[in-house]
């Protein structure tokens, strides 16, 4: 069985905004990834990346600009709608999301 130290660690990137949250992701991306494949296309990714944001407030001058206003309203539904998943038609689920503060985080 492999050790800690044999296997990809993850990075831990803080920032003040979700705009400065995606830059720095995409930085930490760039820096330290590896070169994979996706669908047949040439990607760079990392293992494990958790993203902590300070202030992850919907307004955002950087996601305004240069976000995909489709994508965005996407992950918000996916944070904040509990109904079915309609994109995952074989299994019956339903989103939920725990924070480090919930008490119910870790339980199904």
């Amino acid at each position: 069985m492999p050790s800690p130290s044999d296997k990809q660690v993850g990075r831990v990137v803080r920032a003040p905004s979700l705009g400065r949250g995606w830059l720095a992701a995409t930085r930490a991306v760039l820096e330290d990834g590896r070169k994979a494949e996706y669908d047949g296309a040439p990607i760079v990714e990392l293992g494990l990346l958790d993203l902590v944001v300070d202030d992850p407030s919907d307004n955002d001058g950087l996601l305004e600009r240069f976000g995909d206003g489709e994508r965005i309203s996407w992950m918000h539904a996916n944070f904040t709608d509990f109904d079915r998943v309609g994109d995952l038609v074989d299994q019956p689920a339903t989103r939920r999301v725990y924070t480090t503060t919930s008490p119910a985080a870790g339980t199904s």
